[in-house]
């Protein structure tokens, strides 16, 4: 059964997308990237889940967190900005 998430961006974007059963970084990444294009400057976006950031850079490490989606939660898309 396929899990259906709230996502709110920074820009105040509120939109719903669904992720299979055992969704991927990769899959969730391109739910938002089609709803709200690629990251601007060549960055990435940050994605967090009940207070807690995901590592977006490490599909293990996802792969353990990802259990924090569940159907209904709300994920926050923040943009990861380059720099220092």
């Amino acid at each position: 059964m396929p899990t259906n998430v709230i996502f709110l961006s920074m820009s105040g974007k509120i939109f719903t997308g669904q992720l299979s059963d055992n969704f991927t970084l990769d899959e969730l990444a391109k739910v938002v990237t089609d709803k709200l294009g690629k990251a601007e400057n060549g960055g990435s976006f940050r994605y967090i889940v009940k207070g807690t950031e995901f590592s977006a850079d490490d599909p293990n490490k996802f792969e353990e967190q990802k259990k924090l989606i569940t159907s209904g939660v709300t994920v926050y898309v923040c943009q990861r900005m380059r720099g220092g």
